[in-house]
């Protein structure tokens, strides 16, 4: 058995790659033989204790993580960064960063949006920016900018599901690792994106349409 995404040579009933951490395409019988191994029935979980902060804490996270991230479908894969201290966890629509400091300061999670949201703002800017460079007055530039518009309203439907994913899968890693404190972009931050990339689309054609019309 080896890994879909780096070739890595993996044991059986293995859902995360060590080495690149990615997500096997494992069949369903399978997976549900590891999450009954991670998660008897009718058991507790017993307490995650970790160890004083260093290396030994960001392996122990690590291990952690990897081994009950089979419990989480949004989860997709499972990555150690030793130079930066973090265990990057990757879904479909973000990506969550494990901090695990050197010193006496906690541990820590942060969110940051992943790239299907990212791109879809870069590419209503970019309709922007092109098209007041190229077409100016002319009607181009009303058609293109009603595209942008449509491309971002397919945002938010990425950013609500992106919402969800980060509901999830935060409350997740928190349960996992029983942190008590940790740092989160504000609720609706996708949305407002998307609603200030609407706002310019919007205010462009209404202001094109007036100067159009001669008002």
């Amino acid at each position: 058995m080896f890994c879909q995404k780096c070739g890595n040579k993996l044991e059986e009933n293995v859902i995360f790659c060590p080495r690149c951490g990615a997500r096997q395409p494992v069949d369903a019988k399978t997976e549900q033989a590891v999450e009954n191994a991670v998660k008897p029935p009718e058991q507790k979980d017993e307490k995650t204790v970790l160890p004083p902060h260093g290396p030994k804490t960001l392996l122990k996270v690590y291990e952690q993580m990897q081994k009950k991230a089979a419990l989480c479908p949004e989860i997709k894969s499972v990555v150690r960064k030793d130079s930066r201290s973090w265990v990057v966890v990757e879904g479909k629509y973000n990506q969550y960063k494990i901090l695990v400091p050197n010193n006496h300061n906690p541990v820590s999670l942060y969110y940051t949006p992943g790239s299907p949201l990212a791109i879809l703002i870069t590419i209503c800017f970019v309709l922007y920016i092109a098209d007041v460079l190229i077409f100016r007055d002319t009607l181009f530039l009303a058609g293109i900018w009603g595209m942008a518009i449509a491309v971002n309203l397919y945002g938010y439907r990425i950013a609500a599901a992106g919402c969800k994913e980060k509901k999830t899968v935060m409350s997740f890693i928190k349960d996992t690792l029983e942190l008590s404190k940790y740092t989160e972009t504000p609720a609706g931050f996708e949305i407002f994106m998307c609603s200030m990339t609407m706002f310019i689309g919007v205010l462009g054609i209404v202001c094109y349409g007036m100067t159009y019309m001669g008002l």
